[in-house]
């Protein structure tokens, strides 16, 4: 069953959180974006593998995730909790 986690820790300056973004069965996903629920982003398009720092956002609120096949196209987009 295809998962996505989202995990946040706490940055060096303790502005904003690193998300790492965690998929399992996922195949041909070779970018994700995170988003808030209502849409608006919180990150460009990133590498699958690669963490980011994000702001306004904590653990135990929701999120979206967007994820990109290696042409760019979108194929899905899932609401996580994170963590």
């Amino acid at each position: 069953m295809p998962t996505i986690e989202v995990t946040l820790g706490d940055t060096a300056t303790g502005i904003g959180k690193v998300a790492t973004v965690t998929l399992y069965n996922y195949p041909g996903v070779a970018q994700y974006r995170l988003l808030r629920v209502d849409g608006t982003a919180l990150t460009g398009k990133v590498n699958v593998g690669s963490t980011v720092k994000v702001i306004f956002i904590q653990p135990g609120d929701q999120c979206k995730v967007e994820l990109y096949s290696t042409s760019g196209d979108l194929m899905e987009t899932k609401t996580v909790t994170t963590r």
